[in-house]
This record gives structure tokens, C-alpha cells and sequence, in this order.
């Protein structure tokens, strides 16, 4: 009867421990045909890098100049003009009309001219440029006119001490004024003339204008 029930607890022992096995051994299968077939359902995706985008480079705006109306006549010549303000004037490449007068701190015409002129340049300051070139005249001299006949300020002036921008103009003395467009000579007038006649072609120019 001993032998017996030993045999039996033994029995009962052994089919606990195979019992317990299994279900691990179940969990564990089922555990991993689970994760076996999330995988399958699952579909892989793969990041891919955008690819950079070419940008072309934005090219710089480019303004042009602006550009003096063409008209006839001919050509000036290609001097610099070294004004009082320790500026330079280029006549081939100004844009604004500019009216050069030739005169003398010794020429009584020139004197008589010089108010009009320079009531005529501050009228168009800002619109066209004035330029009082001395000739053969001393430094003090022209300063000390420059203060009694043109008082403005807007008439710029220049030294020909050396005669080279008038022999360039071929000016032959003095009172002489004369009309630069876009590095052409447009109008000249010798001697005592109508600074109205000169203010009136000036305009004349100036409508061209855009």
C-alpha cells in the first residue's frame, strides 16, 4: 500500500513538471508566431535622403545709367572741367545740359552777363549745370567776382589759366557761352548775348528729357 501511494505521488509529480514544461513551451511557440507574423503584416518602409533641389542663382539686377536724348550736332570736346567744389565734370558723360560760360575777371561784358547766368543756374538747379570758366584771370580775382556776380552758389566755376579749355572750345574771346547735350555742342552765342535766348533753348533741351 506504501508502494503504492509513493508511486503514485511520484507519477503525480512527474505529469506537474511535463504540464508546466509544455505551456512554456506553448507560450514561448505562440510568443514568437505572433511576432513572426506582425512582421509579415507589417510593411518594412525605408527613409530615404530628400535629394537637394538645384536652385539656380538669382542674377543680379543690373541698372543701367540713364542716358542724355540724343541730338544733333557736333561732338564737344572731351575735356574735364575741375570745378570750385574740388569736383570734376566730365562733358562726354554728363547727363544734365550744361551751359559753360567763358569770361574774365577783366571783361566788362562778361560782368554784365554774369547776374542773368547766375539767376538762369539757380532756376535750374538740380535740372542742368552752370560752369563759369575763367579765363587767364588770377585766382583772388575770380573769387572776389564770383562773390559780387554770382552770388547764388549754384553756378559752379572753374579755372582756364592756361587758355587750354578754350582752345579746345576754340572760343575766341570773351563773353562766350555754349550748350553741352550728352557730349554735344547744341548752341553757341559770342559776346553780349540774350541770357533769355540761352534760358529759352536750354528748356528747348531740357523737354527732351523723359
Amino acid at each position: 500500500m506504501r508502494h503504492s501511494l509513493r508511486f503514485f505521488c511520484l507519477a503525480l509529480a512527474l505529469l506537474v513538471v511535463s504540464g508546466c514544461g509544455s505551456v512554456d513551451v506553448v507560450e514561448e511557440t505562440t510568443a514568437t508566431t505572433a511576432a513572426s507574423v506582425a512582421s509579415e503584416e507589417s510593411p518594412t518602409t525605408t527613409t530615404t535622403e530628400a535629394e537637394p533641389t538645384a536652385t539656380a542663382a538669382a542674377s543680379p539686377s543690373t541698372t543701367r545709367p540713364p542716358r542724355a536724348p540724343l541730338v544733333d550736332g557736333p561732338l564737344a570736346p572731351s575735356v574735364t572741367l575741375e570745378l570750385d567744389d574740388l569736383s570734376t565734370l566730365r562733358l562726354a558723360e554728363a547727363y544734365e545740359p550744361v551751359v559753360v560760360f567763358f569770361w574774365a575777371t577783366w571783361c566788362h561784358n562778361c560782368h554784365e552777363m554774369m547776374p542773368a547766368i547766375d539767376q538762369m543756374s539757380a532756376d535750374h538747379d538740380g535740372r542742368a549745370t552752370v560752369v563759369a570758366v575763367a579765363r587767364l584771370s588770377a585766382l583772388h580775382d575770380v573769387e572776389s567776382d564770383v562773390i559780387e556776380y554770382l552770388p547764388s552758389g549754384a553756378t559752379r566755376w572753374a579755372l582756364d589759366d592756361d587758355s587750354s579749355i578754350s582752345e579746345a572750345f576754340r572760343v575766341p574771346g570773351n563773353p562766350v557761352s555754349i550748350l553741352v547735350v550728352g557730349g554735344v555742342e547744341v548752341d553757341r552765342w559770342l559776346g553780349m548775348a540774350s541770357v533769355a535766348d540761352i534760358e529759352a533753348r536750354l528748356d528747348e533741351m531740357l523737354d527732351l528729357y523723359e
